[in-house]
């Protein structure tokens, strides 16, 4: 037995795990994808704070990103809104002192893709939804198939790498 080549080495450990990884986050995206506003926690509650304020995902200074965040009165956590989904009608309607329902995954849920417990799946205001639920469901199904495609991919090259293997 010699050493492993590089891209025999590649097939053996890096394409399994990035299977594996794609797979993970494919389950991720279809759990989140199929969120209905029933699986999800409900928080009711006063605004006591409402800002879109900037933070630095990268290292990089000019990568800065926003977040929308939300404080309610009853509630330890702040809720945050990504800014890769379009929050705009929040922050024209909300003001501090309305009463609104914020809908945000369970724990378990949370395990299954990325992102954070606190982070905001649906807002109503007076029985009318001004951030839905079908935003975060088409970044998902968009992910999904990314991961989905990867995963093929990976597949394909491992199979077809470990036959060509054995010809030889």
């Amino acid at each position: 037995m010699g050493e492993l080549s590089k891209s025999e080495h590649a097939r053996k450990y890096l394409w399994p795990i990035a299977i594996l990884f794609f797979i993970w986050v494919f389950v991720g995206n279809m759990v989140e994808y199929n969120y209905k506003k029933q699986n999800l926690n409900w928080t009711k509650g006063k605004v006591v704070y409402i800002e879109q304020v900037t933070t630095e995902y990268y290292k990089k200074a000019d990568d800065d990103r926003h977040e929308l965040i939300i404080r309610l009165e009853n509630s330890p956590a702040d809720f945050i809104v990504r800014d890769i989904f379009d929050y705009r009608n929040v922050i024209n309607t909300i003001k501090i002192g309305d009463t609104i329902v914020i809908y945000s995954r369970k724990k378990y849920q949370v395990i299954f893709g990325f992102g954070k417990l606190n982070e905001i799946c649906q807002i109503e205001y007076k029985d009318n939804i001004i951030f839905d639920i079908t935003q975060r469901k088409r970044n998902a199904l968009g992910l999904a198939i990314i991961s989905l495609s990867a995963i093929i991919l990976f597949t394909s090259l491992y199979f077809f790498f470990k036959k060509s293997r054995k010809i030889v």
